[in-house]
């Protein structure tokens, strides 16, 4: 679980987090690159087998998409699939929930 803990002296975590989300603006969403290489990842063709390979499957522990499910899901995907559901948790995670 994660914790806000105020904001730091030393580091401001804000402005890295939206840089980091510009740049995934710029390179996947405007121009379906990639966050973490040079090829074409988030293409309309990727993200609908993405969400094709996920929507079939139920994710178990109430809805929650956990580590085993999601790697369930993605058996015998192409690997740019892969890497696109990488780079979609990465996504999620560049802003976590802070909710107690």
């Amino acid at each position: 679980m994660s914790r806000y803990i105020g904001p730091s002296p030393e580091y401001d975590y804000v402005n890295d987090v939206l840089a980091a989300a510009e740049a995934w603006r710029e390179r996947c969403f405007v121009t379906d690159g990639s966050m973490f290489g040079d090829e074409p990842l988030w293409t309309l063709e990727n993200v609908q087998e993405l969400d094709v390979a996920c929507a079939e499957g139920e994710p178990g522990y109430g809805g929650d998409v956990t580590w085993s499910w999601l790697k369930e899901q993605l058996k015998g995907e192409r690997p740019e699939i892969l890497r696109l559901a990488a780079e979609a948790v990465w996504l999620t995670d560049l802003f976590p929930s802070t909710i107690e």
